[in-house]
């Protein structure tokens, strides 16, 4: 390039960068709008692991845990309580006890209880008679020696051993 070629795509490049101010930036809340690529193949997201699944039916749900989506990174400290209300880990941290909310019902108005949670995890865990067409996630359950009802409102995962990751995992919401 000679300096004559360069001299007008340097200037272009510094008056776009000059015309480009904080005011022309997306402005926080609103509605975001966004393009899927394509249609999904199914609607369950533990039989998925595209994106073109993920993507539409992840907001779908609830998690016992999920990161809290007003802070701008995800990190153990904002994982924030969905159907479980509290959770803490005991036994040297190979359980994890999670309180869940009382209250919460399924679209048909059946209460919502710890043996429900349990069975969609033994379901994903391929603990089940019942099982999925595809389980691209039953790896991230493999720490996972038993799981615990205590009454309506409290389950129990017990781990071989610790595994801390297994709470970012749940918050996810692929979990």
């Amino acid at each position: 390039m000679t300096r004559r070629t360069v001299a007008p795509i340097l200037s272009a490049l510094l008056l776009a960068g000059a015309l480009a101010s904080p005011a022309a930036a997306q402005k926080y809340g609103g509605t975001l709008k966004a393009l899927a690529s394509d249609n999904p193949p199914n609607f369950s997201i533990h039989e998925a692991s595209s994106f073109v699944t993920t993507f539409p039916m992840v907001p779908m749900f609830n998690n016992l845990v999920t990161y809290d989506p007003l802070q701008v990174r995800e990190s153990f400290a904002t994982i924030i309580p969905d159907l479980a209300e509290s959770w803490q880990w005991v036994n040297g941290n190979r359980e994890l006890v999670l309180k869940l909310r009382q209250g919460v019902t399924f679209h048909d108005g059946r209460p919502f209880t710890s043996r429900d949670a349990k069975h969609t995890f033994d379901i994903v865990r391929g603990k089940s008679l019942k099982r999925l067409r595809l389980n691209p996630r039953k790896l991230w359950y493999f720490n996972i020696e038993e799981i615990v009802t205590n009454g309506d409102h409290e389950l129990v995962l017990k781990l071989k051993r610790p595994q801390p990751s297994i709470l970012a995992m749940l918050a996810t919401g692929f979990g």
